[in-house]
Formats: structure tokens, sequence, C-alpha cells
């Protein structure tokens, strides 16, 4: 008897797991340097990864300050290893700018943080406000700060710059360039950068209560800056500039707020560019489609939800008040969830959506506030005593 095959009467397709993206990891640093390589096949357009010191030495050498600065960077307990992180090194082209080295690099990797070896002269020369409005002439930090989901690292040991190009920085409002003065040389200032951006990037955002502030954490291998007044630090307050002090005879980085703290600026780097990944994969992993409807949206919506649900594991959201005069969506209900969850997410209403916008497949407009966690810098204390 012919044996017949049941897909006559059941017929199974199997449907494949669609990959999503991967979030960015905020641990890479990008090292841009001016040092003269060992290794004569490091072509100036060229970058390499490092896990450890030891691989950049053999490149670059033990006396070289781009050596030095990665052994600050992986000497770091945490550091960006904590996080997977990853150091690269490109090289400053010899009729190269930064922003030209800059806008290089980053189409070729991945990465969160940027600074230099060049000398802190040319590096806060690179800062200053350009007149032209082209790209390729555009200052640095503003191109940083206005088009890239990135943190700029610069550092000075001369007092001039506080009052200076720090505080024109803070002015300008380039949050994302993180301004540190140390004053006991210009290469140990630049150490002293690298091992404090290693150790704020070691956040690992996956984790419960994971995130941090760098108030008051020492820096392995760092001496505090022993040219640090109390007139200096009270300059460095004002103009939104960290320091790496001694309280008395404690090592400590010294985080002032005047430009936003870093891990603010840090932390809200991390939940747009997950929140940006979350909508991607949301439309990528539907093998069907998501349609235009309230259900549609409550899918997308379970996609965000997700990522704030990991910020507040983390401690970067938590619940609270919000204090803010603006709301939107119900109130009543927009005051509960920040309230209770620390977040809330709306989306207009399928229906109030533009005929166009309908036509150009756009999902109604999202909107998520967040009430962040903050950190305790300071306390004051009164103590009552009866006699």
């Amino acid at each position: 008897m012919a044996e017949l095959s049941i897909a006559n009467v059941i017929n199974v397709t199997l449907v494949p797991t669609v990959a999503g993206l991967a979030e960015f990891n905020t641990a890479n640093i990008m090292l841009l340097s001016t040092d003269q390589p060992l290794d004569a096949t490091f072509s100036e357009d060229e970058y390499r990864a490092y896990k450890m010191a030891s691989e950049v030495a053999s490149d670059f050498g033990v006396s070289s300050l781009t050596y030095k600065m990665s052994l600050a960077i992986f000497s770091q307990s945490p550091n960006i290893l904590s996080n997977s992180g990853t150091l690269y090194i490109g090289r400053l082209g010899a009729t190269e700018s930064q922003v030209e080295a800059f806008n290089r690099l980053q189409s070729k990797v991945l990465f969160c943080g940027f600074m230099t070896t060049d000398t802190i002269a040319n590096d806060l020369a690179a800062i200053e406000e350009g007149s032209s409005s082209s790209i390729e002439e555009a200052t640095l930090s503003s191109v940083i700060n206005a088009e890239n989901n990135k943190i700029h690292f610069v550092v000075s040991n001369n007092t001039v710059d506080i009052d200076g190009i720090f505080t024109d920085i803070k002015n300008l409002g380039f949050r994302k360039t993180r301004c540190l003065y140390y004053g006991v040389s210009e290469e140990k200032a630049k150490i002293a950068m690298a091992a404090a951006a290693s150790r704020g990037m070691s956040t690992v955002f996956e984790g419960s209560l994971t995130t941090q502030t760098m108030n008051l954490k020492t820096l392995v291998g760092v001496e505090p800056d022993s040219t640090m007044t109390q007139t200096l630090l009270g300059k460095c307050e004002t103009a939104g500039v960290d320091c790496y002090v001694s309280f008395e005879g404690v090592p400590s980085y010294y985080s002032t707020g005047a430009n936003g703290f870093f891990d603010e600026v840090f932390n809200e780097l991390w939940f747009v560019n997950a929140i940006q990944v979350a909508g991607f994969n949301a439309l990528k992993q539907t093998n069907t489609k998501i349609p235009q409807t309230e259900n549609g949206m409550d899918i997308l919506k379970s996609y965000y939800n997700g990522v704030c649900v990991r910020a507040v594991n983390n401690n970067f959201v938590a619940p609270g008040e919000w204090t803010l005069p603006d709301t939107f969506g119900n109130p009543d209900l927009f005051k509960m969830n920040i309230r209770n969850l620390g977040y809330y997410i709306y989306s207009q209403p399928v229906a109030q959506q533009a005929k166009a916008d309908r036509e150009a497949r756009k999902a109604p407009l999202v909107q998520i506030a967040i009430k962040t966690a903050g950190a305790v810098h300071f306390a004051n204390i009164l103590i009552n005593v009866n006699l």
C-alpha cells in the first residue's frame, strides 16, 4: 500500500526568528592618538581595537601618552570591560582636523566616548565656536553635541580655561562635552581624564541597581590634584567642571553640576539609544506587520515599556512626584504612573492622526515621561542637644 504524506492534511511551515539590532555599547571609547606608532603598518586611516594595555604598548611603546592613557582606562575598577567595552585607537592624520578624524572614525566603528592625546591647546581650540555652518568645518564640540549620541571628554591644567572656554561650554549648553580640570601637568591631566572616562562609562545598564554617580569615586593610579584650592574648587563648581581632589586625605572625584552631572548625560544617552533600538526591533522582528491601530500601537509601546522597566531596574528611573507643570495624555493617569512606576507612555489616538501621516505609514506620536532617581551628593545635618 502506498504511504501518503500527512502534509495532505496538516502542512507545517517553520517561521524563523528574525534577529534584531543590538544596542549601542555605551562602554566603547575612541582615543584619537597623535603618537607615532611603533608598528609601521598602523596607517593613518586605520583604527584598532584593544582589550588590554599591553596590546597598546606593543603598538605605541610604554613611554607614549597613548599607552599611559590606555593603562589608566584598563586600571580602573570597574572599567569599560565591565560592560564588555572596547578601547579603540585611531590616528590623527598629518593634515587632518579633529573634526575630520572624528567623522572618519565614527563612520567605521561605534563608540560612545571620544578623547584625544592631542595637546590641550588643540583640544580646546577644537571646541571654540566656529563661524562656518559646514559640517566639515564645524567645531568638534558642536558636531558631537548637536548631531551625535556621544560624549566628548576634555581636560585642562590651566586655570584660565575654567573661567574661559569651560565656562563658554556651559553657556553654550554643550552637556555632552565633559570638562575636567587637573592642574599638575598636561600629561597627568590627560591620564586623569582617561581614568575618569573609563570609571564613569563602566555602567552595566542590563543589571539591577547598577547606575552610578562619579562623585567621590577613587581613580586608580591617579594622585589628587595638588594645585587645587578652595577658590579654584568654587570656580569649577560655577563652570560645571569636574576635578580630582583630596578631602582631608581621601582621594575623591568631585562632580559638579552646572553643566549637568556626568551620570545624567550618560544615562540619558543610553536611554535614548535603547528606545530607538527598541522601536526598530519592534518593526524588524514582526513577521507580519504592526497595524496602524490602537492594538498595533500597544505592540510598539510594549517595546518602549521594556526599556523603561530596565531603566527602573538599573536605578536610572524611580517612582516619584512629577514637579514640572507640563503633562500629556490623561493628567491623572500621567501623575499616577510617575508616582507608582516612575514613567508614563502615551500615544496620540490613531483616530486623531493626520491623514498624510497615516498614508505615509507613520506611527502616531509616542510620548514618554520619566522621573530620574538622581543621586545624593551633599547632606546637611542638624543636631539638637539637650543638656
